[in-house]
């Protein structure tokens, strides 16, 4: 009778052990897939992008389990314990496979995910005026106007998926501009703040069919505008190809100086009296009534020396668009 007890014991302390190292033993039943989770991080990594993949289980004592990890059908890390995968996704359009095989007291699991590669690229143009011919490009300005187009590149069922398909979540420094977001949105227009600081730009794309999605971020810094003085010549017209600085030998009779407002909002013209020009001489204002980009400055018959030229222009509507200019005429005695 002792002895039979003492097996009855024996019996019951080695399935306390047993149901001691893995936990799915409580649920006397097989596990399934469903007892595993796996995550990757980040979850919409773009082309080549480092990846993390990750296994949890509450019912499964992974940390006692082994676990083999594969990329496709390569066995690429396997181990007591190895609950985590660092990897690589792959060229644009190009999935790939990570399987994780878990064999445990519990039974056998078999976890798959799919890394697809995906990315949106930012771009944006501000709408500030440059002159014509100009090769560089239209840049924020203070409060200024700018457009910022998403161009996304998201692969589902073997193609890449139309830009116009989907649908974008667009936020501006953390809060989401509700009224830009939706369906094909893909371009927002904002203005520039009164308080001078950069703006953080992002936008999430998702295909709604497949449920795929992808995300681009963008920082950018408003700069100042700034004044550029050319020679405006009657019969070749502006010299663009050549800024003025410093000081100017007028050999001749006259000159005439063109200023141009780089990277202020102009959308009515230079001369729409959204910007003001003011001009001085050796401290005194130019007052002829008229707020024009050109001046015209003559040497006065047997007088030669330095005079000092100032421009300053301003953005009337906007308060943070201003510029101004120093040059020296330097009014040679002829000869």
């Amino acid at each position: 009778m002792i002895s039979r007890l003492i097996t009855i014991l024996i019996s019951i302390f080695f399935f306390t052990l047993l149901l001691g190292a893995d936990t799915a033993f409580a649920q006397f039943g097989a596990v399934t897939e469903g007892d595993v989770s796996i995550t990757l991080s980040p979850q919409n990594p773009g082309p080549r992008d480092p990846v993390t993949i990750t296994i949890e289980s509450y019912t499964i004592d992974i940390n006692n389990a082994t676990t083999r990890w594969y990329v496709g059908s390569t066995l690429v890390q396997e181990g007591k314990g190895i609950k985590k995968l660092i990897t690589q996704a792959g060229d644009m359009a190009k999935s790939s496979t990570v399987r994780v095989v878990i064999q445990s007291l519990a039974g056998q699991i078999t976890k798959t995910i799919t890394i697809t590669p995906s990315r949106v690229s930012l771009l944006w143009e501000a709408e500030t005026y440059t002159p014509p011919f100009f090769k560089g490009k239209s840049l924020f300005s203070h409060q200024s106007k700018i457009t910022i187009m998403a161009e996304p590149e998201i692969s589902a069922n073997g193609g890449k998926v139309s830009s116009s398909n989907l649908i974008y979540t667009w936020s501006k420094d953390g809060v989401v501009l509700g009224a830009q977001n939706g369906y094909g949105k893909k371009t927002i227009s904002l203005v520039g703040s009164v308080i001078s600081r950069n703006i953080r730009i992002m936008v999430e794309a998702l295909d709604p069919v497949s449920g795929l999605t992808s995300s681009g971020v963008i920082n950018i810094a408003p700069i100042e505008p700034e004044v550029v003085t050319y020679i405006s010549d009657p019969l070749y017209g502006t010299q663009y190809n050549k800024a003025i600085n410093g000081t100017i030998m007028l050999k001749g009779r006259e000159i005439t100086l063109e200023a141009v407002p780089f990277f202020f909002s102009a959308p009515n013209g230079l001369l729409s009296g959204d910007i003001s020009y003011t001009w001085s001489i050796n401290g005194v204002g130019i007052s002829d009534g008229q707020n024009v980009n050109k001046r015209v400055f003559r040497k006065v018959e047997d007088v030669f020396g330095v005079s000092n030229v100032n421009l300053n222009i301003a953005q009337l509507s906007k308060i943070l668009q201003f510029a101004s200019k120093n040059l020296t005429i330097d009014f040679l005695k002829q000869e």
